[in-house]
């Protein structure tokens, strides 16, 4: 089960995504933005939809909650590299080397050609957020590093969950 869209006040210090979980687009706080994505809560092989209007929108929702039988989260695009972040163990858990989930022309990189400095701030990122969910023994955590260096946990959960789809995949 794929832990999707971490809230900022469960893990205080973590650049985390902004995101709204939803059966409708009627339950929607505040305006929405468009490009936006769509995806269902928990993975389950299910697809990032981008749209971007509010007919595509409302469809998305729909498709997710109809056909995954859960809610679906709602949320702005994450730009940057996405950096897939293994952490194994418990006392201390640690991190795999880094793999960068869409290296520019061969699909994933392992290791991910990222400089010490963010290597280390990137598994920092991901082990805190292993330890603010409680994980225990195995965890992915999904990492997008912007040009400027931001980072933002996308995702922490199991492996395989998603069968290595990207947001945008349609």
């Amino acid at each position: 089960e794929l832990m999707r869209g971490i809230q900022s006040d469960l893990c205080a210090g973590l650049e985390a995504l902004d995101f709204q979980a939803v059966r409708s687009a009627s339950e929607l706080r505040g305006g929405t933005s468009f490009p936006s994505v769509v995806e269902p809560r928990y993975r389950s092989r299910g697809r990032s939809r981008v749209v971007r209007d509010r007919r595509q929108l409302k469809d998305a929702i729909r498709r997710v909650v109809r056909r995954r039988h859960q809610e679906a989260v709602v949320r702005p695009p994450v730009s940057g590299r996405e950096i897939q972040v293994a952490v194994i163990g418990n006392d201390p858990p640690e991190c795999l080397p880094l793999v960068d989930a869409r290296s520019a022309a061969r699909g994933p990189q392992c290791p991910a050609a990222v400089d010490q400095a963010l290597a280390e701030r990137i598994c920092a990122t991901a082990l805190a957020a292993f330890r603010a969910f409680g994980c225990r023994d195995y965890a992915l955590v999904k990492v997008r590093a912007s040009s400027s260096g931001k980072l933002q946990v996308v995702e922490v959960g199991e492996a395989g969950d998603d069968e290595g789809q990207q947001e945008g995949d349609e």
